[in-house]
């Protein structure tokens, strides 16, 4: 839906057709942004832990969503700069997620693990893509965002959970 999104908050800076090109080059790049930051995000992993990224990856994905959020409608620009910032947060985490299951999980477990894990994955996915049209009609693109920053917030505490855990299996207490 990126897309559709920044062709309406372009809108009401050029024509529609301006805005719908200059949508699909925002998309393009936004993905783009994305592709590079997970190998920019596992570099990182190696260096500072599976968890300290993919909860970094999530505090950013939750900042740059409320910040196309505010952005929607205002300068070009600047809706710009807030998505690439979201397309380049979005994704990384997700292999983190299954590096953590994979590295954790039991090993009699850890192939069941990570296809649950990426099954789980796939059908929020899933969800979302279907909701986003429905919850913009009933409401507009601005909440829609707002409300998709309610994942990573969650993504974020469930992570320094984990972290805490880590931590302490590793100080040899359970």
């Amino acid at each position: 839906w990126i897309a559709v999104i920044a062709a309406a908050s372009y809108a009401a800076w050029m024509d529609a057709a301006a805005a719908e090109r200059m949508a699909r080059l925002t998309a393009f790049a936004a993905i783009s942004a994305g592709a590079v930051a997970c190998f920019v995000a596992g570099w990182a992993a190696d260096r500072v832990g599976k968890a300290e990224v993919a909860a970094a990856a999530m505090a950013v994905s939750c900042l740059a969503a409320l910040a196309t959020a505010w952005s929607f409608g205002g300068p070009p620009w600047l809706h710009l700069l807030a998505m690439l910032v979201w397309g380049a947060s979005i994704a990384p985490d997700s292999g983190q997620f299954s590096t953590l299951v994979a590295d954790h999980a039991p090993p009699e477990r850890a192939g069941s693990l990570m296809t649950l894990q990426t099954a789980l994955g796939f059908a929020l996915t899933f969800l979302t893509v279907q909701a986003t049209p429905m919850l913009a009609a009933a409401t507009d693109w601005p909440t829609v965002l707002v409300v998709m920053a309610i994942g990573p917030a969650l993504g974020i505490v469930a992570m320094l959970r984990l972290r805490r855990l880590l931590i302490r299996e590793a100080e040899g207490g359970a």
